[in-house]
């Protein structure tokens, strides 16, 4: 018997996904071509809705680059869609990007990277703070910890 998750990495798929975690039209692959029935749910979903969809691909997508052990590679999309989000003025979706961060999945360069990304707007971002405690206490038994937290809480 296969095992299905929910949804489909692919922005905005909806359709059930095969063990490997890829519905059967993406199947993993490269491909950046927009299949049909994406495009039509995509002009189905609210603009928010769309957020919150793409909120989930996106940390999927930090998460397996932190696994392949691409750091600069998430990075550069942590950077791009929290920049993305913040210029549009959108501080609750960053929260709640925020709260949704699983660090076991994260490398210390894409946590640091989170809390860079967001120094700035750290007065808009209330859960930024706890995010901020979690990422020391992840990083306790690291001797470097201090200092890859400067200037960063």
């Amino acid at each position: 018997m296969t095992d299905y998750v929910p949804i489909c990495p692919w922005p905005w798929c909806m359709y059930s996904t095969m063990a490997n975690g890829w519905c059967d039209l993406h199947g993993g692959s490269d491909d950046t071509t927009i299949p049909e029935h994406v495009l039509r749910r995509m002009e189905e979903l609210e603009p928010e809705a769309k957020r919150v969809l793409a909120r989930g691909a996106f940390l999927r997508a930090v998460y397996d680059l932190c696994d392949a052990g691409k750091d600069d590679a998430a990075i550069d999309s942590i950077f791009d869609y929290v920049d993305d989000l913040l210029c549009e003025g959108s501080f609750d979706a960053v929260d709640d990007a925020l709260r949704r961060i699983e660090l076991d999945r994260l490398s210390t360069a894409a946590m640091i990277g989170f809390l860079s990304i967001t120094l700035a707007a750290r007065p808009k971002l209330p859960y930024r703070s706890a995010l901020c405690q979690a990422i020391r206490d992840k990083l306790a038994d690291d001797p470097q910890v201090d200092e890859l937290l400067n200037g960063l809480e």
